[in-house]
């Protein structure tokens, strides 16, 4: 595949695959989530699409935990072909397996019902290549509500950063008090984007390796940016040690 081509190939994918994938892959995802979170193993299988095999990678946890990287789960990550394009999809998701993040309010027992408080600062999201420099288009990011059915598109509202190595996103996570429980708007995160290896495809035999990560943060700390270089990849943070760092990755063979 052929940059140039990939470029000339954008316009059409924002044209043409943009209804379609804020209709079938935003829409059914949510009621597909709903209905699945007793099982999500599953999700692979009933969305039609084949799981790579995953490598979990490293967490990170530093400071006094409130809730801790265990609470989060990455249950998807997929890197595949899409032929009408001649491009590639990377898309990352996963979820909140509890309702830890209700620690993280700085406010108990004295949360005031029918209002809402940020989550410490901005949290982040991203999805890195790790071998290969890529071009980026077409980029998504949402997160679901803890009712696991309204999702939240982030795309053009979030702090975004880009590189060669992949794209990342900053958002403010916050919980609603309500006297029926807490309402959490970042309980699954889920991001993709259509890239062109820079370089070309690689070569038979190669494997390329991607990473989707998750940062959370409360308190005073705030993620502050995130690194795309092929020298430096990861997340920064502004002050204190109220984060936690959560990662998965797969290997790609060619």
């Amino acid at each position: 595949m052929k940059l140039a081509k990939a470029r000339g190939e954008q316009k059409n994918i924002e044209e043409n695959q943009k209804s379609s994938i804020m209709s079938s892959e935003v829409t059914a995802k949510a009621k597909q989530i709903q209905s699945e979170i007793d099982g999500l193993e599953a999700e692979s299988e009933k969305m039609g699409l084949q799981r790579l095999k995953i490598k979990v990678g490293s967490e990170n946890q530093v400071g006094i935990l409130s809730s801790i990287g265990g609470d989060f789960d990455f249950d998807y990550i997929d890197v595949r072909y899409d032929s009408s394009t001649g491009l590639y999809i990377f898309e990352g998701q996963g979820q909140w397996k509890n309702r830890n993040w209700y620690n993280d309010n700085g406010c108990s027992p004295l949360c005031v019902n029918y209002s809402t408080k940020n989550v410490g600062g901005e949290d982040g999201f991203a999805l890195f290549s790790l071998h290969r420099d890529i071009s980026i288009f077409n980029q998504r990011y949402y997160t679901l509500k803890s009712d696991f059915a309204t999702a939240i598109e982030w795309t053009n509202t979030a702090s975004t950063n880009v590189g060669a190595r992949g794209y990342g996103w900053k958002w403010q996570d916050n919980i609603y008090f309500n006297p029926n429980g807490a309402e959490f708007n970042s309980a699954r995160q889920f991001g993709w984007y259509y890239f062109a290896y820079s370089d070309g495809k690689p070569s038979s035999g190669s494997v390329v390796s991607f990473k989707a990560s998750t940062s959370h943060t409360w308190d005073t700390t705030s993620v502050s940016g995130i690194s795309l270089a092929p020298w430096s990849i990861g997340f920064a943070w502004n002050t204190g040690s109220s984060h936690w760092e959560k990662e998965t990755q797969i290997n790609v063979f060619y």
